[in-house]
């Protein structure tokens, strides 16, 4: 028997791991949300822990290693913890976004941005 689920959320594979086309498609951003969604892209530079809160429902807690690449889509809101916020990379409905601070630095993220608003 399969050991039971435990809430947490587990990445989907690095981009470096899925096919080519798949990894072309997730880095660049082109795979679209669904009409009234956006979409994060999260791309590590160094080891990054991650929790996320995708429009007060969905949570995620998960890490990734330099070069993996996760996307979050959300209807509302999303807020993003990140743990080591300069060692992500972030596009934001296809645009990259400010760093989001230093090597080490704990941050949380709310989107859409306050300006965006």
């Amino acid at each position: 028997m399969p050991p039971a689920l435990s809430g947490v959320a587990t990445p989907a594979p690095p981009a470096r791991e899925a096919a080519p086309a798949q990894a072309a498609a997730a880095a660049s951003g082109e795979e679209a949300a669904a009409p009234g969604q956006h979409k994060v892209i999260i791309t590590a530079t160094e080891e990054c822990w991650i929790h996320s809160n995708a429009d007060k429902t969905d949570t995620r807690q998960f890490s990734l290693r330099k070069g993996d690449t996760f996307a979050l889509t959300f209807a509302r809101s999303l807020e993003l913890k990140l743990g080591n916020a300069g060692g992500v990379r972030i596009r934001y409905d296809w645009q990259a976004m400010p760093a989001a601070g230093q090597s080490g630095q704990v941050r949380t993220l709310t989107f859409p941005p306050q300006d965006a608003q």
